[in-house]
């Protein structure tokens, strides 16, 4: 008996009926004619489908090598290549590879460094010296690979005792500092990296200060040697006066060179302006109050045409009335507070007082 049958099939680019006297290359229903197991006619319909092989081109760079996608070949220069993989429809697709190899290079460097070192790439950081290795990428963008002939220096601490007058310089330069206290500084040390140094710093200074009771000009400071100077002429020194305590033998302004805790140090100039009594005539005359917080009052008892000149503590001229022919003359001093000098002269004759404002 004749049979038939039905199946469905799909095919690449062109399908050969069973008998194989037909091709066809498109999708469609077809019928073909077999012998049977009974050697009869065997009738099939065939749905067929047609499915196309691709073609597709492409440019790629790769680093050293590449391996084309099916994975059959790898190719280490540039060039053209071509490969062969299914497509979604499981057929062929052709591929051309225009292909541009670029190479990975090497580099090898010295470098020296203070405590620790971080590589290029930022993956590891050293802290001893050694050979170590590190991947970058280079200027086409395949491996870099560095070796690094590394030195390791370190950072040292060290403190310093150190005593000094007035002012002291870190050895640094950058800071001065005048009283005492821990202190730090940075410098760099024999390998180039950093030196910190904990500085314990005394100052010492000077007591400077004197005290003027009447024509005795007095030192305050203890445990100190003392030269008494001239500053009218250059600060000479004044032979013999090394005690704390110096009473001029004549007007002038004086100051004292106070050597204490190792350190050197000179006194303002301080005025002397009453050495000695002018006249008898003059022994009358008082100033009052004094101490006095503005208001002064000077009796000058029956003397007439009297000149009131005042000095300050350095010897300058900070007031001064001739011709005064009254009994009290009295104004207000508007000087800061401090001790002054008044010379009070009349008809060739002097005489100084010392008045405080306070």
């Amino acid at each position: 008996c004749v049979s038939t049958g039905e199946f469905d099939t799909t095919a690449c680019n062109s399908y050969t009926v069973p008998s194989g006297d037909e091709t066809y290359t498109e999708s469609g229903t077809y019928y073909d004619t077999i012998p049977n197991a009974a050697g009869c006619d065997s009738l099939l319909t065939i749905n067929l489908t047609i499915y196309e092989s691709t073609t597709s081109e492409f440019d790629t760079t790769a680093c050293d090598s590449y391996t084309v996608p099916s994975g059959d070949e790898t190719y280490t220069e540039s060039g053209t290549y071509y490969d062969t993989i299914p497509n979604a429809a499981g057929c062929d697709s052709l591929m051309t590879i225009n292909l541009t190899i670029y190479e990975s290079t090497t580099s090898e460097f010295d470098t020296t460094t203070c405590d620790f070192y971080t590589v290029p790439s930022g993956d590891e950081t050293y802290t001893e010296s050694g050979t170590y290795y590190d991947t970058i990428p280079n200027a086409a963008g395949c491996d870099s690979i560095i070796t690094i002939n590394l030195t390791i220096n370190y950072s040292t601490e060290s403190e310093l005792d150190t005593t000094a007058c007035f002012s002291y310089t870190v050895p640094s330069g950058n800071e001065t500092y005048t009283e005492s206290g821990t202190y730090y500084d940075i410098i760099p040390n024999a390998a180039g990296c950093d030196s910190i140094i904990t500085i314990y710093l005394t100052i010492d200074t000077v007591d400077v200060s004197v005290t003027v009771d009447n024509e005795t000009l007095i030192a305050n400071a203890t445990d100190a040697t003392f030269q008494w100077l001239d500053c009218e002429n250059d600060y000479a020194v004044i032979p013999g006066e090394t005690d704390s305590s110096f009473t001029p033998l004549e007007n002038g302004t004086y100051a004292v060179e106070v050597t204490q805790n190792n350190c050197t140090d000179t006194s303002i100039c301080i005025p002397v302006v009453n050495v000695g009594m002018f006249g008898t005539d003059l022994d009358g005359i008082s100033i009052y109050p004094n101490p006095t917080d503005g208001m002064i009052y000077i009796d000058l008892g029956s003397i007439k045409g009297v000149t009131i000149k005042v000095f300050n503590i350095s010897g300058q001229p900070v007031y001064q009335k001739t011709n005064i022919r009254t009994r009290v003359y009295q104004f207000a001093f508007k000087e800061p507070p401090g001790i002054y000098i008044f010379e009070i002269s009349a008809q060739g004759e002097k005489r100084r007082f010392k008045l405080v404002k306070e």
